[in-house]
Order: C-alpha cells, then structure tokens, then sequence
C-alpha cells in the first residue's frame, strides 16, 4: 500500500420551502484515514481489531488506512408543537485498502437520526435526539473472505444555556 495524501470533495446545499428546511451533503473522499486507523496504528486496538472469516482460520484487520468513496446526507428541520423536529439519513459506501498488503475490503454505512428542540426562553432550549447506524464490511485477503456487521444505537437528551 502506497500511502498518498488524504483529499475531499464536498458539496452541500438547503432549501426553505417555508414551512420546512431540507439540507442535502455529499462528499467525495480519496485515501482518507479514519480514527480507528490511527489508534490500530499506534497498537490501541491489538486484539479488538480483528474479526474472523466465517470459518474463523483468518483474521482481518478492522484499523483502515485509506478509504476512497462517497457519502450523502439527507435532513430537513420543521416546526412542530413550538420546537424544531429534525431528521436526516445519511449513505457512505468506500473501498478500504488496508496496511497489510493484499488485504481490501468494501465498507458500507446506513445512518438514520431524529430529533426535536424546544426553547424554553430566547436564551434555554432542550432537546432530545434518537440515532442509528449501521456498518458492513466485506474483507478479502489473498482470495479468503470474511463479513464484519455491527449496528450501534444513539440516545441524546440535553439542556443548553447561551450567555
């Protein structure tokens, strides 16, 4: 794996329809490195990092080093009960090229998010939020492959104070 700098593309934009706001973002990365590459890297994740094939006699790494692929975001804000419900979902999809030489693997993402905010004065509001995703990786090592599926849920409840 040749290591080369990390670039995106983004591209973003809204509309008020007036009685609704929709935000549409997409984004397009090459060799992009994610957190977890950089904390493998440094041998946080020695153990933790791996997952087998489905017969369990290989084990890839889950630490990435370049991603190249895109992603889109969907969301609009409107007004409800007096506050603001939001909701968006979002795609990625990204081919992962791995420090171990040989070793790929495809990586799709689902993302799903809702939400309300309610002011309880021009300077306090409350808001609450719900949130999901969902990862897939399908990895191949010098013609052996394995899946990797993990599915984490999001809760948020908090209060905000402008001075």
């Amino acid at each position: 794996m040749n290591l080369q700098d990390a670039w995106t593309f983004n591209l973003a934009g809204s509309y008020d329809f007036g009685f609704m706001k929709t935000y549409l973002a997409t984004q397009y990365f090459k060799d992009a490195r994610d957190a977890g590459s950089v904390l493998d890297y440094v041998g946080f994740f020695d153990e933790d990092s791996v997952f087998n094939n489905n017969e369990g006699d290989v084990k890839f790494n889950k630490g990435a080093v370049a991603n190249t692929g895109y992603g889109v975001h969907l969301s609009t804000a409107f007004d409800v009960l007096g506050g603001t419900m939001k909701a968006g979902i979002g795609y990625m999809d990204a081919d992962i090229d791995y420090a171990n030489d040989g070793q790929v693997a495809d990586s799709k993402v689902y993302t799903a998010a809702f939400g309300y905010e309610y002011s309880l004065s021009k300077c306090t509001l409350v808001y609450t939020g719900l949130g999901y995703t969902k990862r897939e990786l399908d990895a191949n090592y010098e013609g052996v492959t394995g899946s990797w599926e993990e599915e984490g849920y999001d809760f948020a409840l908090g209060l905000v104070h402008k001075f």
